[in-house]
């Protein structure tokens, strides 16, 4: 009865239109569910952006470090309303919400189980202090549980404070990331099979950054998973 009441002076309503949620819908209406539809077709085999004449442009122009990316949705209006609200608006469920739709998409369309660790790309004790909590690290969380994957949150550090990565050039955003990280267990690296997660692959300048100091410390394999491609 009481919940009843509170949705009556509160009702629940979609993290993107704003219609009133059903009983049966979380976070988003089913309109806008309708949107969240799988990554495929043509897609670069190593960092998954969308092949053009069979050729990788993003790989033409970085060498990424790691061996494959993977991102389960297009930047949509529908994602971009999903990611901010976890980012800014303190809406920690999102978490829950698209770690549920990455583990589904890992199991159908990518299917690597042999993973010793996941991690999320850590953020700098100010900003989490600022923001209260690391938004890639709910998703890995809730992902390597659902996946029956070991979690590992601190073996990667964030040890600079850079600027926010939105609206900086692919050049700048590597400038911005450079030597922003450092290893805070060698020994775990070595020779395993390590699992990236963040929300959003943009240029990858952050998740290339930190593969690059996993294969220095000689990691067998590194993947990295995202919700969405920018």
């Amino acid at each position: 009865m009481l919940n009843r009441i509170f949705n009556l002076i509160f009702p629940r309503i979609c993290l993107h239109c704003g219609a009133n949620l059903k009983s049966n819908e979380d976070l988003i209406c089913a309109n806008c569910s309708e949107n969240l539809v799988f990554r495929k077709g043509d897609l670069c085999p190593k960092c998954n952006a969308v092949l053009k004449s069979n050729k990788c442009e993003m790989c033409d122009e970085i060498n990424y470090a790691f061996d494959k990316a993977f991102s389960a949705f297009k930047y949509s209006k529908v994602i971009k309303s999903l990611v901010h609200s976890i980012k800014y608006n303190e809406m920690k469920k999102v978490g829950k919400f698209l770690a549920v739709y990455m583990a589904k998409y890992w199991t159908n369309q990518v299917n690597i189980t042999d993973i010793d660790y996941v991690i999320p790309v850590p953020l700098h004790k100010v900003k989490k202090r600022m923001r209260g909590y690391n938004q890639a690290k709910l998703i890995g969380e809730h992902f390597a549980k659902l996946m029956n994957f070991n979690f590992e949150s601190s073996l990667i550090k964030r040890i600079n404070f850079t600027k926010t990565q939105t609206k900086l050039t692919k050049l700048q955003r590597e400038k911005n990331i450079k030597n922003a990280f450092e290893v805070s267990n060698a020994r775990k690296i070595k020779n395993k099979k390590i699992l990236i997660i963040d929300d959003v692959f943009t240029t990858g300048s952050t998740v290339n950054e930190i593969s690059e100091i996993l294969r220095n410390f000689n990691a067998d394999k590194i993947y990295v998973l995202t919700a969405a491609r920018a």
